[in-house]
């Protein structure tokens, strides 16, 4: 092979210098044309996913937006306006279900056969929906509309905010975020939840950490719990809940 590749060089050296350029820009135009389908496909991919969600809020806030097969975890809003997120692809198929979150209230989305984004209207705590499919107007969905929930307020560095709750399938989920109020950055910060039934008895615990872990001051950060089988024996049981923090 090298001594192939020489005798081409001595070749190409040995002809004029317009039939030089006129070789190099022959090869020049057979490796662009080789390489567009590649990049045309890396773009492709680059544009392509799954479903798009536009959550339209009138304030300024956490959102969070998740499905059965994929937590999209949590954006902020820093006003009026649409924040969009973005499933993988073919984990919300047409007809599935989504979730999405935004001060303590919650709509549950679906993914229409019209391949463009789902745009999902959360009004503030205050403040109602307007104009569209999904839309929400009423306190977040739950396994039992007299659920309870107690936060602790016994640590004065981090506060638990904007929690909700719900229910998908065999799994009861605890959704908020937790807002570092201390002079320094908080470390290692964990969600405690302990679940009663309705004769006041403990029937199961779980905790989570914060995604991230770290909370800088005066930020916060999202937690999530997905509570199923393994934490309590039948989710339909659980009448009420009381959540705590920690960090470091």
């Amino acid at each position: 092979m090298g001594n192939i590749t020489n005798n081409m060089l001595c070749i190409i050296n040995a002809l004029p210098r317009t039939e030089r350029i006129k070789l190099a820009m022959i090869s020049f135009l057979f490796f662009s044309m080789a390489l567009t389908p590649l990049v045309l496909s890396q773009s492709a991919q680059a544009d392509g996913g799954g479903l798009k969600v536009n959550v339209h809020v009138n304030s300024a806030g956490k959102i969070c937006v998740a499905a059965s097969g994929e937590n999209l975890m949590c954006k902020s809003s820093k006003g009026p306006g649409a924040v969009q997120f973005q499933f993988g692809e073919g984990v919300v198929k047409v007809g599935d279900k989504f979730r999405a979150c935004f001060k303590g209230k919650c709509v549950t989305g679906t993914n229409g056969p019209e391949k463009a984004p789902e745009d999902v209207y959360l009004p503030s705590s205050s403040g109602t929906g307007t104009g569209s499919k999904n839309t929400v107007n009423e306190p977040p969905q739950s396994t039992d509309s007299n659920i309870k929930k107690t936060i602790s307020t016994s640590n004065p560095d981090l506060s638990i905010l904007s929690v909700a709750e719900y229910s998908s399938g065999n799994y009861f989920y605890i959704v908020g975020e937790v807002l570092n109020k201390a002079p320094t950055e908080k470390t290692l910060v964990k969600v405690t939840a302990t679940l009663y039934n309705s004769a006041r008895q403990v029937i199961g615990t779980s905790s989570t950490f914060t995604d991230p872990s770290t909370i800088p001051q005066s930020e916060s950060a999202p937690f999530k719990f997905m509570v199923g089988s393994n934490d309590v024996s039948n989710i339909n049981l659980i009448n009420s809940y009381k959540l705590g923090v920690s960090g470091k």
